[in-house]
């Protein structure tokens, strides 16, 4: 049986946040940290625009930031300048503007808006997201 082809992947920073410190025993912990592994185990590239990387930077555990510099450190993370000659700024932008333009602002326009990041990043890539928001994926 072959092998599936690599990916590029934006992981969510809920699923870093999550992923904590190895010694967290939590099944979502447990299940986050899984993920990473199979991410890395796979050979699946990640995507960080500048925005993500940020997010990050915020909330994520110890054992989510070893496994970012393992992915840096295997050449396996898209940047903000691969992300941009691939027309980042330009999706972003388009995304937000539809949302603008067509959800109203007691609709969750905020919290769509704080998510556009990810999804254009996603877009512009192989359209792969990973999260564990269950908020975000109603909307």
């Amino acid at each position: 049986m072959s092998r599936p082809s690599s990916k590029r992947l934006v992981i969510d920073a809920c699923v870093a946040a999550m992923a904590g410190a190895l010694d967290t025993l939590s099944v979502d912990g447990r299940a986050c940290r899984s993920v990473l592994d199979v991410v890395f185990e796979r050979r699946h590239t990640v995507v960080f625009s500048a925005e993500i990387k940020a997010e990050w930077d915020r909330h994520a555990g110890g054992y989510a930031t070893t496994w970012y510099q393992l992915m840096i450190n295997n050449e396996r993370v898209v940047g903000q300048e691969s992300l941009e000659s691939l027309g980042l700024e330009r999706r972003r932008m388009h995304l937000r503007n539809a949302i603008v333009a067509l959800v109203p602002e007691c609709k969750g326009r905020g919290a769509m808006l704080k998510d556009v990041c990810i999804v254009a990043a996603a877009i512009v890539t192989d359209r792969r997201i990973v999260s564990v928001d269950q908020r975000a994926r109603k909307l």
